[in-house]
């Protein structure tokens, strides 16, 4: 068990991005809320992000399953960082609620998305900084 002290939830976010580019766009924005004291899923929301191709590559698609419908009409990054933002302050800042982001590896958050958001000139919140890898926190505990 790793433990969590001091928050009420995880949130644990994770992106699928394009490939064979040289700089991968993040093209799904999932995240799913954990409530700790309930053990239970609270919340899931899945959201597609128009990358800035016009057309996804064969390989993006077979890795990830997204296709081109899929994100077509999507909102770009920053139209997706905000609706999280958005989800983050309803649910939990505004209700006094304490969180942690937590992510499968660093690269989600450092890679991907620090990278996608200076490209695209989006601004990203104090929060994407802060999260607990949960990987790294098993294999140091495990």
């Amino acid at each position: 068990r790793v433990p969590m002290p001091g928050f009420d939830y995880l949130v644990v976010v994770d992106f699928q991005v394009t490939t064979g580019e040289d700089e991968q766009e993040i093209i799904e924005f999932p995240w799913a809320a954990f409530d700790l004291a309930s053990k239970t899923v609270v919340d899931e929301k899945r959201l597609f992000c128009k990358p800035s191709v016009a057309k996804l590559n064969d390989e993006t698609t077979s890795a990830t399953g997204i296709k081109d419908a899929d994100v077509e009409s999507a909102e770009g990054l920053q139209g997706c960082v905000q609706e999280f933002n958005d989800y983050l302050y309803t649910s939990f800042t505004s209700e006094n609620k304490d969180y942690c982001l937590c992510t499968f590896g660093e690269a989600p958050l450092k890679k991907h998305l620090l990278a996608d958001a200076k490209a695209k000139s989006v601004k990203l919140a104090a929060h994407f900084m802060k999260f607990v890898d949960v990987r790294a926190a098993f294999k140091d505990k495990y």
